[in-house]
C-alpha cells in the first residue's frame, strides 16, 4: 500500500528539498507542472520542489489572468499563466463566475447542491463570461509546452 505525505502539513519548508546533496543535479532538469484552473496560484502540494518547477497555469478568467501575471513570481523555477479554458473541444464557452470565484465553471451551476452541502457562496453565479477552449494536447502544442510531469486539474 502507498503511502501520501501531504508536503502541506509536514516541516518542509518551501524549497526544502534544494539544500539536498543532488539538488544540482535535479534542479539541471527542471520539472514541468500543469495546472488547469489556476485561479488563485499555483498547486501549494509542489512547494518543497518549487525552485524546479516550471509552472504553467490555465486561467480562462481575464481578471484573474491578469492578476495572477501580475503577481510576484513566487519560488517558482519560472511561471507562465495561459489565457484559455481546457475543454474536449476548441471553441467557446460560457464561464460562470459565483459568488466565491473559486468555484468558476463551464458547467451548470445548480444552487440547490450548494445549499445542500452548506456552499451557496460557490453556487451562486454573480456573472457569465465568454472564454476561449482548446483541448489539453492542443494548448500545449500551441504554447510550445513540453515534457509534462505533473497535472493539476481543477475540475468538475
Amino acid at each position: 500500500m502507498a503511502t501520501f505525505i501531504d508536503p502541506i502539513s509536514t516541516r518542509w519548508s518551501t524549497n526544502a528539498l534544494k539544500r539536498h546533496p543532488l539538488a544540482a543535479v535535479i534542479g539541471a532538469s527542471p520539472v514541468t507542472a500543469i495546472d488547469v484552473g489556476s485561479r488563485g496560484g499555483f498547486d501549494q502540494a509542489l512547494l518543497p520542489i518549487a525552485w524546479m518547477v516550471d509552472a504553467v497555469g490555465f486561467e480562462p478568467d481575464p481578471a484573474e489572468l491578469a492578476r495572477l501575471r501580475s503577481s510576484a513570481h513566487g519560488p517558482w523555477h519560472s511561471v507562465r499563466h495561459l489565457p484559455c479554458a481546457i475543454a474536449g473541444e476548441r471553441g467557446r464557452r460560457t464561464l460562470s463566475i459565483p459568488e466565491d470565484p473559486i468555484g468558476a465553471s463551464l458547467l451548470k451551476h445548480n444552487p440547490a447542491v450548494g445549499r445542500m452541502y452548506n456552499v451557496p457562496h460557490l453556487f451562486s453565479v454573480e456573472k457569465k463570461i465568454e472564454v476561449g477552449i482548446i483541448p489539453l494536447d492542443d494548448a500545449l502544442r500551441s504554447y510550445a509546452v513540453s515534457a509534462t510531469h505533473y497535472i493539476k486539474l481543477d475540475i468538475e
